[in-house]
């Protein structure tokens, strides 16, 4: 009897792992049934007995059937296939957004969203599509993510670099028109510029746009005009009509100022308006024509200056005591100079003694007034200072010294910012009083 029942339970062992390997062997796959293979931790869904090749994963399968159970799908969990993901640089989500497009299924509810589009591709109005698609514009295969995805664009999209140039990409220019050199659209297309192009700014200027300037006239830097054409203007800054504020300081146009003149604003591109000539009896007594009285700390005398808005500026302490007008002005009273000093002009001691200076201008002690203006003393101001006072006798205090950005910018110092007609950049000129004047673009 034992023999015979231990005989049945081998039989039964037997078929019991017989059934086992059967239903090992004959389990369906879990990713071609609508679930995904994941850790055991990782199923936001129910776990269906289905084969996974990793004996420690679960089939992770989501009940949709509810409009609860739906919202609550997670298709970000799922990993998408390999089509999807290599293919079209795909992600499964529920709903396709941020430029990707739907390109196949992760599963029954969740979409393999592909082809997401580059800043390239929607900056030139694109969008990214499956290659095999049809493209009735433009295709440029490198400006969307994934090997089967491509940017169909328009067939003449815009161009940055030719709308810049007020251009606009077309297949054939029409009548007007004319492809710009060097300037190319996608597609074979060419960006099309006016052939007789006007320039608001040019002509603001006084100039024309040309293909050439003929004699007698130069190209204006930094003012362009459309289709490769250059704003001609007068060669010769004197033939520019004077600005209104230019006239105010009796003003006329040159790219230096000399005579006298000084820089009181700007007439035109690299030319500079010269205003407030200097009349014989400011330069017989020494002084200097300044654009502003506020820039004077000496006597003033409007009258010996050209220019409504003109002063004469003379060297202050003009009718003190000769002794105190002596020391003032840095000298001292001697019977006869010493070396490396000279007789003041125009300043005389008591009994016959001479006010003694020294002979040169730079060795005169700046005056505070003069610091404001970053100033140094001397006969003649040159490299760009202007006369801002004055130091001692013939010695002018030479101030607001021009820095490079305001000379690039064709622009001059000057010592208030009243007497510029233009822009004002405070710090691109030495002095805390002084401005870059900046040609004005509008006028």
């Amino acid at each position: 009897m034992n023999g015979s029942f231990r005989f049945l339970s081998g039989i039964a062992l037997l078929m019991l792992l017989a059934l086992a390997a059967q239903s090992t062997t004959t389990a369906p796959r879990c990713d071609v049934n609508g679930g995904t293979c994941v850790p055991w931790d990782s199923c936001h869904g129910h776990a269906e007995n289905l084969h996974c090749d990793d004996e420690n994963d679960i089939c992770c399968v989501y009940d949709v059937r509810s409009e609860t159970n739906r919202s609550n799908y997670d298709c970000g969990g799922i990993l998408p296939p390999e089509l999807c993901r290599v293919g079209y640089d795909g992600v499964c989500l529920s709903k396709c957004e941020s430029g990707r497009v739907p390109v196949g299924f992760c599963n029954k509810d969740c979409k393999c969203c592909g082809c997401p589009i580059s800043n390239k591709c929607e900056a030139n109005s694109g969008y990214c599509t499956p290659r095999d698609c049809k493209c009735r514009g433009v295709k440029v295969s490198t400006w969307c993510g994934g090997k089967r995805c491509t940017c169909c664009l328009p067939d003449c999209p815009e161009s940055e670099k030719c709308k810049a140039k007020q251009g606009k990409c077309r297949k054939t220019c029409p009548d007007g028109e004319k492809p710009m050199p060097g300037v190319n659209c996608l597609g074979g297309c060419k960006c099309c510029v006016p052939k007789c192009p006007e320039s608001e700014k040019c002509k603001a200027n006084q100039g024309q746009c040309r293909k050439t300037c003929p004699g007698g006239e130069v190209p204006m830097p930094g003012v362009e005009c459309l289709g490769g054409y250059k704003c001609c203007v007068p060669s010769n800054c004197t033939q520019i009509p004077i600005p209104e504020e230019c006239k105010l300081y009796d003003g006329v146009c040159h790219r230096e100022c000399r005579d006298g003149r000084i820089p009181t604003g700007v007439c035109r591109g690299d030319c500079k308006c010269c205003g407030c000539p200097i009349k014989d009896e400011c330069k017989k007594r020494s002084g200097v024509c300044v654009a502003s009285p506020d820039v004077c700390y000496g006597e003033i005398v409007p009258e010996w200056c050209g220019g409504e808005r003109c002063v004469c500026c003379l060297p202050g302490l003009v009718d003190c005591p000769k002794s105190e007008k002596c020391k003032a002005n840095q000298g001292q009273c001697r019977k006869t100079c010493p070396v490396g000093e000279e007789p003041m002009p125009g300043v005389e001691c008591l009994g016959g003694c001479k006010c003694c200076v020294p002979s040169n201008c730079t060795k005169i002690p700046i005056p505070e007034v003069c610091k404001l203006y970053d100033g140094v003393c001397h006969r003649e101001c040159r490299d760009g200072r202007i006369p801002t006072g004055v130091c001692r006798g013939d010695c002018k205090c030479c101030g607001c010294p021009i820095k490079d950005e305001c000379k690039i910018r064709k622009g001059v110092c000057v010592a208030s910012p009243n007497v510029c007609n233009g822009e004002i950049v405070p710090e691109w000129c030495g002095g805390e009083k002084c401005v870059c004047c900046l040609p004005d673009s509008g006028k």
